[in-house]
């Protein structure tokens, strides 16, 4: 199976309770031209901590095979970066690394897990 890599740009509202997400990945074709797909994230405990924690996702893909998926992404910062992992029913499907744009932005690094 090809490795998978993709870019999420996350819009940060509510304090961070509410991620408004757009992405591209490469799908295995390494020179295909790369859909744009939607995510939003709520986080599952509201806090005043920005992005960090835990949230209920849903991610519209509409290029290729259009369709709804709903996970679990989790945000921790370590270091000076912040770590991703997308999972549901605990099996881990992405990671990924991310730097704060402004404080208005989480842009994300991914592949698969």
């Amino acid at each position: 199976m090809p490795q998978h890599h993709g870019i999420q740009v996350y819009e940060i509202l509510e304090k961070g309770n509410v991620l408004n997400g757009i992405c591209t990945r490469t799908d295995g074709n390494p020179k295909s031209h790369y859909g744009i797909d939607n995510e939003i994230a709520i986080k599952q405990t509201p806090d005043d901590r920005g992005v960090e924690g835990k949230y209920n996702c849903r991610f519209m893909q509409s290029s290729g095979d259009p369709k709804i998926i709903d996970c679990t992404v989790e945000i921790n910062f370590v270091g000076s970066v912040y770590e991703c992992r997308w999972y549901d029913d605990n099996k881990v499907h992405f990671t990924g690394i991310g730097l704060m744009m402004d404080n208005k932005y989480l842009a994300v690094s991914y592949i698969d897990a």
